[in-house]
């Protein structure tokens, strides 16, 4: 017996001595950059916004970028001149767009390793950069051709700075690094400012309760360099164009329940206190069993703030100042405007399932072995399963180059509205003459928050007598992507109604959410029957 205990010791010595935590850091990453890496490389389709996008800054020059952009679209500067410049060193395919957000991704997973050591307990480092590196939105706005990703990465290097500068007493090269970092950080990233804002805020405030008057002059001094920057920003860059933008205004009004009533006033405004958060730990979070990651959250930051309230307030500053900005109707909260705090509530978690399983680990250490389990059970599962099946999107490249396998001399094309923003992008790529497809109207919304009934019937009338010029033409490919649904309508469904009344469905083809249809209007006449309900 004494040799069996002495060999099984010996055993856990050697397994112990193998697996350690930061052995374990080192495959999490690995395994996160993989993840990305592997949806980058499957190179799919651009998605509506990314297209806009692309399509706005290339073939312009640099100082362009300060300038309002096509369909609205608003970005950063320094993003767009990264962006801009991965286009001039790699040409303008999908992945040369997509490079900048992948290594701001990459760069987020070794950030959140080096902040989470200041922050949480070593034992739930691991886990905090586990859900990182499995979360779906996360993953997906890494080869995402937008800002949001580095958005994230930013908000990690400020709160790292952040960290190195308190513990240096603000010393005066530290000083200068934080004050050079906030001001270039508004130019890259427009939530920076959240971050910033709170943090300092929490510093400055910090120092002034402990009657450090030097330490809070330096605090105001950087404070005031970074509030400059911004306002630079602001009147030199499309920032300030974005905030008075109608369209863009339109946009944002149809996130209205994003917007926190600050002073709820009915019971669906204090619904929103619990429906909204539980959404944001789904989406973006990448947490789909939102009950326990809030009950972990919770848990966590009370465990954050016993053991360091300095540190918790630093951590949820930049939520407050985001909770205050949403409230004024400034910024909303949803999905890929909140993945910039991702990490700083993927902390919050991790460090509330490790102290649940510290409290239970004596007498019932499977409840928080289960928990915890449950909790990265469909994260790890999705990105497992996604390493072999990547993501697509509305994939109007494959539906477009599949028209063009087929396409005879004499074939029409028109592109539905909603494909309007990627089939510009895409029909240059495969060098479609502007006489070999026509775009559909782009129907404007009016400033509520969707179209009312009749400006819906307006749309489809537009779009049915735009059809009905192609009457007299046996081969008519139509393209339908990102298809609107307002009032209950589906466009597609409803134009396909319309196409088989005037016309003989000859092929469909599909492409996960982009779908091709090929007709033959020949031989028929153009319908003069009024399309609204009770008419005609």
């Amino acid at each position: 017996m004494a040799v069996k205990t002495e060999y099984r010791f010996t055993l856990t010595d050697r397994v112990g001595s193998v697996v350690t935590i930061e052995r374990i850091v080192w495959v999490i990453i690995g395994l996160g950059v993989l993840v990305r890496l592997a949806q980058f490389l499957a190179n799919s389709s651009l998605w509506v916004d990314e297209a806009a996008l692309a399509v706005s800054i290339i073939g312009i020059p640099y100082a362009d970028l300060t300038k309002p952009l096509e369909f609205n679209t608003g970005s950063p500067l320094g993003f767009l001149v990264a962006s801009k410049l991965s286009i001039q060193l790699f040409g303008s395919g999908e992945q040369a767009l997509r490079l900048v957000p992948l290594l701001s991704g990459i760069g987020s997973i070794f950030l959140l390793y080096a902040v989470a050591r200041h922050y949480i307990r070593p034992s739930a480092v691991p886990l905090a950069l586990l859900l990182l590196a499995t979360s779906t939105s996360v993953v997906r706005y890494s080869t995402f051709f937008r800002q949001y990703s580095s958005d994230m990465f930013i908000a990690l290097l400020i709160i790292l700075v952040q960290t190195y500068a308190m513990r240096s007493g603000l010393a005066f090269r530290w000083l200068i690094t934080y004050t050079l970092l906030g001001a270039a950080a508004v130019w890259f990233s427009h939530p920076s400012v959240f971050v910033l804002a709170g943090m300092g805020g929490i510093m400055g405030a910090n120092y002034l309760l402990q009657g450090n008057w030097r330490h809070t002059a330096r605090v105001g001094a950087m404070s005031s360099a970074w509030l400059i920057s911004f306002i630079a920003s602001f009147k030199l860059t499309t920032v300030g164009d974005l905030a008075t933008n109608e369209g863009v205004k339109n946009a944002i009004s149809n996130y209205n329940s994003a917007f926190v009533p600050l002073f709820p006033t009915s019971l669906m405004d204090l619904e929103w206190y619990i429906t909204v958060p539980l959404k944001l730990l789904d989406v973006p979070v990448g947490l789909p069993l939102t009950g326990l990651a809030a009950v972990l959250l919770l848990i966590g930051a009370r465990a954050v703030f016993i053991k360091d309230s300095y540190k918790f307030f630093l951590l949820v500053s930049p939520m407050a100042i985001l909770f205050l900005a949403s409230a004024a109707r400034l910024y909303p909260i949803s999905d890929r405007w909140f993945l910039f705090l991702v990490p700083s509530v993927l902390m919050l978690i991790a460090e509330g399932a490790m102290s649940l399983y510290g409290m239970t680990k004596n007498a019932t250490p499977l409840i928080g072995i289960t928990l915890i389990g449950l909790l990265l059970l469909h994260p790890v599962a999705s990105e497992a399963f996604h390493l072999v099946e990547p993501r697509g999107s509305e994939r109007v490249r494959p539906a477009l180059a599949h028209i063009q396998s087929r396409r005879t001399e004499g074939d029409a094309l028109y592109i539905y509205s909603g494909g309007i923003k990627a089939s510009t992008y895409y029909v240059d790529r495969f060098g479609m003459d502007d006489d070999e497809y026509t775009m559909g109207a782009h129907y404007v919304r009016d400033s509520s928050n969707a179209p009312r009934e009749a400006e819906k019937w307006g749309a489809l009338e537009l779009y049915t007598s735009e059809i009905d010029e192609f009457i007299g033409n046996n081969r008519v490919w139509i393209l339908f992507s990102n298809v609107n649904t307002d009032n209950g309508i589906n466009d597609e469904t409803f134009l396909l109604h319309h196409l088989d009344g005037i016309g003989r469905r000859l092929e469909t083809f599909r492409a996960d959410n982009a779908v091709v249809y090929l007709y033959d209007l020949s031989g028929t006449q153009a319908s003069t029957t009024d399309i609204r309900p009770g008419r005609g």
